[in-house]
């Protein structure tokens, strides 16, 4: 192909996949809507829609005005059968995969399990059985994405280790994938996609700026600025696991602790083992897992109370101070906690208020993910979206 034909050819289809990204947003748009936002032309906005109406990515729909006068307006939408993405959330536990339609519809999820002992050949396989689970038959497969937690190449897709599976070193992701299903591929830190998931299908898309929160078997945060996300160079920003916290916040007898140890799954464990050591009354022991002692908090066990709430403080100090630095609207609290709902909820907004109090300025407001255990992997899901492109 020519080299002017082809440059052309790629601004067309840059237009088209923007115009297709801007009604993906507004859920459905007027053509005149569309060229404003797309600062075109309303007769050069159409040659575009009437092509991708006849190619099957949009479809039109009437919409009956308020007052009964006039014509019903014609929206624009998209064609929920035009293709599929699936994002997958790979975590020290699990990795669940799911996939969405074209217009942003849940079709299909599916959960397989993950074991320290697991070899890398064995998750490379159980990764590949999970994207299977809820690849479609029926539509067409436009990209995978996949959140990775630990040390990771973004670019070429690379685990480069993980202290929660210790066996899985510099683990080509991106190669193993592309070579199976022949598909783009992308990658990105967990909590960053944790960030993103909530700004593209969580409760308040409207939000600007805020910090989404992840406890699990780590600790880490996205940060949301003018509705981006801050990844930092070498995209570490966010990784407060490894934040030094004060002696005050450790029973020890060291001078300082890690955050992670104090406030992530893991670190809760740890600290319920030690309590039970001396012997403390419990309906938990030293094989219950984060699900067991979660189940004993919903039935007010005082020894999981106990030791949960312990985590509470150094939480709540957390955010505030990643609030005096950032001046977040909202934080979102995602991650194996959020079952818990107001039980958590109500004790981190308190912690947090007592952070600020004396101080000239409110507390910002802390809401827990909507999302549940999907967070990440629908952030995913929106990570293959929006790195797509119309490509003929």
């Amino acid at each position: 192909m020519p080299k002017e034909i082809k440059r052309k050819k790629g601004l067309i289809e840059g237009v088209e996949s923007e115009l297709i990204s801007i009604v993906r947003e507004s859920e459905g748009i007027s053509r005149l809507s569309l060229s404003k936002k797309l600062k075109l032309a309303p007769s050069t906005v159409g040659i575009y829609v009437e092509r991708l109406l006849e190619e099957g990515f949009l479809l039109e729909a009437k919409k009956q005005k308020a007052v009964r006068s006039g014509r019903p307006e014609v929206f624009l939408t998209l064609n929920p059968e035009r293709g599929e993405f699936i994002g997958v959330d790979f975590y020290a536990e699990h990795i669940l995969a799911m996939s969405v339609d074209f217009s942003n519809n849940l079709l299909k999820e599916f959960t397989v399990k993950l074991s320290p002992d697991d070899s890398q050949e064995e998750v490379l396989g159980k990764l590949s059985k999970a994207i299977k689970a809820v690849y479609s038959d029926e539509r067409e497969v436009l990209g995978i994405g996949l959140s990775v937690p630990g040390s990771l190449d973004v670019e070429k897709g690379v685990l480069i280790k993980y202290k929660w599976l210790p066996k899985l070193q510099n683990v080509k992701f991106g190669e193993h994938l592309k070579q199976e299903f022949g598909l783009p591929v992308y990658f990105e830190n967990t909590a960053n996609l944790m960030a993103i998931g909530e700004m593209k299908f969580g409760e308040d898309k409207s939000l600007s700026n805020f910090v989404s929160v992840t406890i699990r078997s780590g600790v880490g945060c996205g940060v949301v600025i003018n509705k981006s996300i801050v990844a930092g160079e070498n995209n570490l920003c966010g990784e407060i696991e490894y934040w030094k916290c004060p002696a005050s916040f450790n029973n020890s007898e060291e001078s300082f602790a890690e955050l992670g140890e104090l406030i992530s799954s893991s670190g809760i464990m740890r600290t319920l083992k030690h309590a039970l050591a001396e012997d403390k009354k419990s309906s938990l022991s030293n094989t219950s897992t984060i699900v067991d002692f979660i189940a004993a908090l919903k039935a007010e066990d005082s020894l999981a109370i106990e030791v949960f709430e312990q985590s509470i403080p150094v939480l709540g100090w957390t955010l505030g101070q990643i609030s005096l630095m950032l001046a977040p609207e909202r934080f979102v609290l995602a991650g194996d906690f959020v079952e818990l709902g107001e039980q958590w909820l109500d004790l981190v907004q308190a912690s947090l208020e007592e952070y600020y109090d004396g101080l000239p300025m409110t507390a910002p407001e802390v809401k827990i993910s909507t999302l549940g255990k999907s967070c990440a992997a629908l952030g995913a899901v929106s990570l293959a979206i929006q790195n797509w492109r119309i490509s003929r």
